[in-house]
C-alpha cells in the first residue's frame, strides 16, 4: 500500500500535500518511531502511580485509626502497591533500555539502603507474608511509628537477597526495627531522583524518532501545522503526526515527575 502525508494549516481549509508517495517501508519506519516514542512515554506512567501510591500510603498512615483491627490490612495493601509498580518499573526499564538502567540501577542499589530494602521487601511480600507487624505509639509525645521487624524478615531468608541479609542481621542484633515512614520517605526521594536521571539518560535514545517524525511537519510562523498520513487510494487518514508528538512533548517534558 502507498501513502501521502498532507498538511492542514490551523485554518482547517487550506490542505497541502508534503510527500505524494509514500513507501510501505518508510510507512512502518515512521509507525516503528511512534512505537518507541510510545514505549519512552510509558516511564512517565510508573513514575506517575508509584508516587501516587506514596501518596496514598501516607495518607493511610496519617489517618490511621488504632482501635480499627484492619489498619494493618490497610497499611500493607499500600505497601503492596507500592512495590508491585516498583517491581513492574523495574522490569519496563530492563526489558526495554537495559544497558541505560544497568549502571544506574547498580549505583542506587549500591548506595541506598532504602533501594535495597524495597527491592528485597517486594520479593518477601510476594512470597512470604505481609512485613508491616508492629505499631509503636507514644501518647506523651504524640508520636506513632509503624514497623517492619527484621528479624521476621529473616525468618525467610530464601526471599531474601544473600548480600542483603547481613544488614538486616546487623539491625538484629543492635535491636534496630525499619519505620516505614522514615523507608517510604527516604525512598520517595531517591525513587525521584533517579529517574530524573533515567529520563535524562534517556533523551538521546529518542531524539532519532523524534527528528524522523519532525520531518513530516510544516511550520508557519513559529507554528507546526497539522499533519496526517493518508491512504494513497481510499484518501483515509491513518495517523496524526503533528498530534501524537506534541503529546509526547508535553508528556515526556512535562515539570515534575508525575508525568
Amino acid at each position: 500500500m502507498e501513502y501521502t502525508v498532507i498538511s492542514v494549516d490551523k485554518s482547517g481549509e487550506n490542505i497541502k500535500t508534503l510527500v505524494d508517495s509514500l513507501s510501505e517501508d518508510a510507512y512502518e519506519s515512521i509507525m516503528d518511531s511512534v512505537g518507541q516514542l510510545q514505549t519512552a512515554m510509558l516511564s512517565k506512567d510508573y513514575i506517575a502511580i508509584t508516587l501516587e501510591n506514596i501518596r496514598e500510603l501516607k495518607q493511610c498512615m496519617n489517618a490511621i485509626d488504632l482501635a480499627d483491627r484492619r489498619s494493618f490490612q490497610s497499611i500493607n495493601r499500600y505497601v503492596y502497591n507500592i512495590l508491585g509498580v516498583f517491581y513492574a518499573w523495574i522490569e519496563y526499564w530492563e526489558s526495554n533500555y537495559k544497558t541505560t538502567f544497568a549502571p544506574v540501577k547498580k549505583k542506587y542499589y549500591d548506595k541506598y539502603f532504602e533501594y535495597r530494602m524495597m527491592y528485597n521487601l517486594r520479593r518477601y511480600m510476594t512470597h512470604c507474608e505481609m512485613a508491616v507487624t508492629q505499631i509503636e505509639c507514644h501518647f506523651d509525645k504524640d508520636e506513632m511509628f509503624i514497623y517492619i521487624e527484621p528479624e521476621k524478615l529473616l525468618q525467610h531468608p530464601k526471599q531474601l537477597q544473600k548480600v542483603f541479609i547481613p544488614e538486616l542481621e546487623d539491625m538484629v542484633s543492635k535491636s534496630q526495627k525499619i519505620d516505614l515512614g522514615s523507608l517510604i520517605s527516604k525512598f520517595e526521594r531517591l525513587y525521584t531522583e533517579m529517574n530524573q536521571e533515567l529520563l535524562g539518560n534517556l533523551t538521546p535514545l529518542v531524539q532519532p524518532h523524534v527528528s524522523k517524525l519532525s520531518a513530516y511537519i510544516e511550520f508557519e510562523n513559529g507554528l507546526a501545522n497539522s499533519s496526517y498520513i493518508r491512504e494513497k487510494d481510499t484518501g483515509k487518514n491513518g495517523f496524526g503526526i503533528t498530534s501524537f508528538l506534541t503529546l509526547f512533548v508535553e508528556k515526556m517534558m512535562m515539570r515534575g515527575m508525575k508525568g
